[in-house]
């Protein structure tokens, strides 16, 4: 399952999400999810991950040497906040209260979903606008990275 798009809603009174049906987002999302708080450029923001996908993530960390502090701190930080959810019959989301506050996600804010593959980010429509003007301004080096990875050059 491959997440991909970006799409702009609102959360309602409730604090629940309305998944577009673009791409497939609510068939897809209809199963057990797991929700958790992530950072990027100091921002704050959600990522929401099918259960196979977290389960993934976990097995992986567990492989981790357990006593190193930067998987201690992964694990207390994003590890330790993850919260599983179900989308209802309507194909909404409830977001947790803790990472609605964690997240500056009010009732009735404006969100953005954004698909990353294999997860979905969940932003405040300002904090995204922050991280996207910044990735603007530096998106011309981003495409020679990336396209010196694609010809295999290191």
């Amino acid at each position: 399952m491959n997440f991909r798009g970006r799409f702009f809603c609102k959360l309602d009174a409730k604090g629940r999400l309305s998944l577009p049906s673009a791409y497939g987002f609510k068939k897809n999302l209809k199963q057990t999810l797991v929700i958790t708080n992530a950072r990027s450029a100091n921002q704050k923001f959600l990522d929401v991950y099918p259960l196979k996908e977290w389960e993934k993530l976990e097995k992986k960390i567990l492989k981790m040497p357990s006593l190193n502090k930067n998987v201690q701190a992964f694990q207390r930080f994003y590890v330790s906040s993850g919260q599983v959810v179900e989308s209802d019959s309507q194909g909404r989301l409830l977001v947790p209260l803790s990472l609605r506050d964690y997240s500056q996600l009010d009732a009735e804010s404006e969100v953005v979903i954004v698909g990353m593959g294999h997860k979905l980010e969940i932003w405040n429509s300002k904090e995204w606008d922050k991280l996207f003007s910044k990735i603007e301004a530096s998106y011309e080096e981003v495409v020679e990275f990336i396209s010196n990875k694609e010809e295999g050059n290191k």
